[in-house]
């Protein structure tokens, strides 16, 4: 962390005296483009928020676009102070996150995005193993997202299963792997940001993504031609926020208070935006003449039997995979999909559009309820 000092000096009757104010300026790393959903409000409009909130006591540095470090990178870069604060995808370091990446293979169950985001950060800032995981790395967690549900972007048009065997599938998730491997289809890890050349040159067929990534995200638009709308659960993987120890530690009670709670208002935006321009990407791709296609019966069942059996075994198959405790990956399975339950009956009862009454839930559920004088000490 670094800190500007910004020196006033008064005259005394008797003598000269300095009055020293710090200015707290801290290194924030997004690795998202700068049109990215998580890019513009859990990045650019919450650290202008968090300045505006603190009276300019707390500013930041930022670097977007994996300029200052790459997705696969960020973890450790946070740990060891190349930036204060970044976002984290638990499914690029899945060595590291394994418990994180068990919770975002749950999500094939979501299908209400903002009840998912909101139940995981709820999860997270209270389940023991869950914080040990994240210390563990060095950091400190801030908060969670969830995208839309997953759909297909492809070349090809996939309708039914069998239109799955041998094409090439950019996945996100393990659970992604295993579904496509279950179809016969080849799963391709490759960074989201090589997705628009692979489907440009044929190197990848399709991509299971967010709708947001054929707009604003990506523009992969440009290269699908259709677009199968099989809800595939969502992606919540690692966290939108990651602070360095040291640096959290070193920040006054009161800004870490100023941080919690712009990160409430940054949840509540991102998770309303998403909503938003999902719709939008959506009206734009049939506006651009891509293929809307409904997915056909072999395909839902083939979905309904994969996810049934796949979150029946995921404690047992992430003990086998990952090294974790069955028992605790059982727990936070079976805590998530509660949470996220009571965070569905929660949302029935505000206006899902109103940003101050969910800002408020958020923080009465959440956010106020994490000690600044004490978490992450």
């Amino acid at each position: 962390m670094k800190f500007k000092m910004r020196i006033a000096v008064a005259l005394g009757l008797l003598a000269s005296t300095s009055v020293a104010t710090a200015e707290t300026r801290l290194t924030a790393s997004m690795w998202a483009s700068p049109t990215h959903i998580l890019t513009i409000d859990n990045y650019i409009n919450f650290t202008k928020s968090v300045e505006e909130a603190s009276g300019g006591d707390l500013v930041f540095d930022l670097y977007i676009g994996g300029s200052l470090l790459p997705a696969n990178g960020t973890l450790s870069g946070v740990r060891d102070g190349v930036a204060d604060v970044g976002s984290i995808i638990g499914a690029y370091t899945p060595a590291d996150l394994p418990l994180s990446n068990v919770l975002n293979d749950a999500s094939l169950i979501v299908s209400d995005t903002m009840a998912a985001a909101f139940a995981l950060a709820e999860l997270s800032f209270n389940n023991e193993h869950l914080q040990g995981e994240w210390n563990g790395n060095g950091v400190i967690y801030g908060g969670a997202y969830s995208t839309p549900p997953y759909i297909f972007a492809c070349v090809p048009t996939v309708h039914e299963v069998a239109d799955l065997k041998g094409l090439k599938v950019r996945t996100a998730a393990g659970s992604h792997v295993e579904f496509m491997k279950f179809t016969g289809a080849v799963p391709v890890s490759v960074p989201i940001t090589e997705v628009y050349t692979g489907l440009e040159r044929g190197s990848i067929d399709c991509v299971m993504t967010d709708a947001t990534n054929l707009s604003t995200g990506y523009k992969l638009w440009e290269v699908a031609k259709t677009i199968t709308l099989l809800p595939m659960g969502t992606h919540t993987s690692g966290a939108a926020w990651a602070y360095n120890q040291n640096s959290w530690r070193s920040l006054t009670p009161a800004q870490r208070r100023r941080l919690l709670d712009q990160m409430a208002l940054a949840m509540v935006r991102c998770q309303l935006d998403y909503d938003g321009q999902e719709a939008t990407a959506y009206e734009g791709s049939w506006e651009r003449n891509l293929a809307k296609v409904e997915p056909g019966e072999s395909l839902k069942k083939a979905f309904a039997d994969f996810k049934t059996s796949y979150i029946a075994n995921l404690a047992a198959s992430s003990a086998k995979g990952r090294g974790v405790s069955a028992a605790t990956a059982q727990s936070l399975i079976d805590n998530f999909e509660a949470g996220y339950k009571r965070w569905e009956g929660l949302l029935s009862n505000v206006d899902r559009k109103d940003e101050a009454a969910l800002v408020e839930l958020l923080k009465s559920e959440v956010y106020n309820k994490v000690d600044e004088n004490a978490y992450g000490l």
